[in-house]
């Protein structure tokens, strides 16, 4: 055969190298023979035609140098030194590789498959045939990297598989097709996203990509850490977030949601775009069953160490769980989040809506091939029927499932009941403003706020987030603040001076035991009452780090600060009355108690503005456990 390379080439030197130059290139090329497994006499046949081509060259050279003065003979000399290289048949498997190791993997490939192509029956050479299928195997691998630093990976991933459906005929060594097909699940994301992206209108292009991904998200979830990083093939999990981010906007919301359907609980990392393909479903669909389940998944990422607070306060707040989340928002240590919330100090409901909003149109809704010009409109989803039902029968569907989730509803209160309490809540207002507390007008705007936010059970914690007026801030709360027992309390300022004064309340322990007892149970909420509202009275008390969650925390010193600005306190008396434990978990428990309350709202010079008699409030407590520690993670009007 005629290989398609001059002898310059072949030998790697230049047409003008001297001879001494041509005979060192000889031996480097000799002492460096490729050690891919080719058999010895493969080999020497590589070694005999390097000779032949350096003594070629050497005495053309040697020639060239003689008759220098005589232009016809340099013609000549450089006419024979880039002619084409005849190769005898016997030395066929050596001129190949040499073509090879010449970087023309795409020639070598074709010439050896014309010489397998050429045995009329299966072949008896084990030793020429091992030789052939070795050769195709690398000079396939080189062309398909050829055709990938191109940009053209489905023809690089073509160039591969033709080449493992040659070796597998040849019946030729495992080895070999180990090796095209190691290169071919290294090309195979590339690949995806070249079918997904280069014709978006080609459906069997389209087809072949997902199944191409449904195979690449198999592997992914059926392969430990350790195997991850013993397997260059397998992406590790930032190389797999990447290349979703890549592709996500060429798929469909469905098409997201069928590829990760049986690999929800494979992993955490391909759980993360199923959270978003699921929300991006729900809220444009107006399917908030498909939310809670988002909400479900995301905790995977939480317990594979990642910060998944602010998503899953976004996906609590659209579910109606205000309460639920702010502990989420304000509990993040996520910067950006902690920025944003500084932003409105005195509006934490607000903040969290322009965050919950800023995340579905910039990270969920605009990620997807169908839901990229969907608007988002949080009040049109708060306002839509079925958002409406499920909420308020979110739950019951919680009671149903044992408290198995690690949230719950805001409110267990019937909507028609939580719609009367709030009229009459407005009634008193009304009748406030009236006095000239407030304009009507003023009103009248947060009235159709309240209404609407009425609908999904949690007027009452909004109410305590954004008061109608401060002067009648005690009417709203679900559950007042609280200054220890009545037989312990002291008054919080003096009626003549306005000056306030210490209060003495019992220490309190953290909560470590594994299996707390009721009598521990009520001491934690007593401190967390006594916490409280010694805060609310302008007080400085340390005790509810110890027993609350962060959020819960923040949220009182911000009440507090709002109090202060208007030169106002609190005086409550409180104790628990009764408690029962409704549900426990090693890291969840759930009580109701019965709290006999009463409170006092005091101007700085001691006069009492506001105050509500001795009454009894039904509460919920939800308990969680962080590290070792009992906190308290919220609560809720169980009236």
């Amino acid at each position: 055969m005629d290989l398609p390379i001059d002898h310059c080439r072949l030998l790697g030197v230049s047409p003008s190298a001297t001879a001494d130059a041509i005979f060192r290139a000889l031996q480097l090329r000799l002492d460096h023979y490729p050690n891919q497994g080719f058999t010895h006499e493969a080999l020497n046949q590589r070694g005999e035609l390097l000779r032949k081509s350096a003594d070629l060259l050497s005495r053309l050279s040697s020639c060239h140098r003689a008759c220098e003065m005589w232009p016809p003979n340099v013609s000549y000399y450089h006419h024979a030194a880039k002619s084409s290289f005849y190769v005898p048949a016997e030395q066929e498997i050596g001129g190949l590789i040499l073509l090879w190791e010449a970087h023309a993997p795409q020639e070598a490939l074709r010439l050896a498959v014309r010489v397998l192509g050429s045995f009329k029956t299966p072949p008896t050479e084990s030793d020429r045939v091992a030789d052939l299928a070795l050769l195709v195997a690398l000079a396939c691998r080189d062309a398909a990297r050829e055709k990938a630093e191109q940009h053209c990976y489905d023809t690089a991933s073509n160039l591969l598989q033709d080449g493992l459906r040659l070796l597998q005929c040849v019946g030729r060594p495992i080895k070999c097709c180990q090796l095209l097909d190691q290169e071919l699940e290294l090309l195979r994301p590339y690949q995806i996203f070249d079918l997904l992206s280069c014709n978006p209108n080609d459906r069997s292009a389209h087809d072949k990509a997902l199944d191409l991904l449904r195979a690449l998200i198999y592997d992914y979830n059926g392969s430990t850490a350790e195997e991850k990083v013993r397997n260059s093939t397998i992406l590790d999990h930032q190389e797999f977030k990447l290349f979703f981010q890549r592709i996500r906007r060429f798929l469909t919301i469905q098409e997201h949601i069928n590829l990760f359907q049986h690999h929800y609980e494979a992993s955490a990392h391909t759980g993360f775009p199923a959270v978003l393909a699921l929300t991006a479903s729900g809220f444009s669909r107006r399917k908030p069953e498909q939310l809670t389940e988002a909400l479900e998944l995301i905790h995977l990422q939480a317990k594979d160490g990642h910060d998944a607070l602010p998503l899953i306060g976004c996906l609590q707040l659209l579910l109606g769980d205000v309460l639920k989340a702010e502990t989420s928002f304000f509990s993040s240590n996520d910067s950006d989040l902690r920025r944003w919330l500084q932003e409105y100090p005195n509006d934490s409901l607000a903040a969290m809506c322009g965050y919950c909003h800023s995340w579905l149109s910039t990270y969920v809704l605009s990620e997807f091939q169908d839901t990229r010009a969907v608007s988002v409109d949080l009040e049109a989803w708060f306002a839509d029927s079925d958002v409406q039902a499920y909420v308020n029968s979110l739950d019951r569907y919680l009671k149903q499932s044992e408290d198995q989730n690690d949230y719950s509803s805001t409110s267990s209160i019937p909507l028609k009941k939580t719609l009367d309490n709030v009229s009459s809540k407005l009634r008193v207002a009304e009748t406030k403003i009236a006095s000239g507390v407030r304009k009507r007008q003023q009103l009248l705007s947060m009235v159709a706020v309240v209404l609407t936010l009425s609908t999904f059970g949690i007027v009452d914690l909004w109410l305590r987030m954004t008061r109608l007026d401060r002067s009648t801030s005690s009417s709203y709360n679900s559950e007042p603040l609280i200054l220890g027992k009545a037989k312990d309390s002291r008054s919080v300022a003096d009626s003549r001076t306005g000056t306030a004064i210490p209060l003495m309340f019992p220490p309190i322990k953290p909560l470590i035991a594994d299996n707390p007892s009721k009598n521990q149970l009520s001491q934690l909420l007593q401190g967390w009452l006594d916490g409280k509202a010694a805060i609310l009275a302008g007080l400085k008390d340390d005790r509810l780090a110890i027993v609350a969650w962060p959020a819960l925390v923040t949220s009182v010193k911000s009440q507090r600060g709002r109090d202060a600005t208007a030169n106002q306190s609190q005086k409550i008396k409180a104790s628990i009355n009764s408690l029962e434990i409704i549900s426990r978990t090693p890291l969840r428990i759930e009580v109701r108690a019965v709290v006999n309350y009463s409170d006092q709202r005091l101007a700085s010079d001691g006069r009492v503005l506001e105050a509500t008699p001795p009454t009894t409030l039904n509460l919920r407590y939800i308990l969680g456990r962080n590290g070792n520690l009992w906190q308290l993670r919220t609560y809720v009007s169980n009236s």
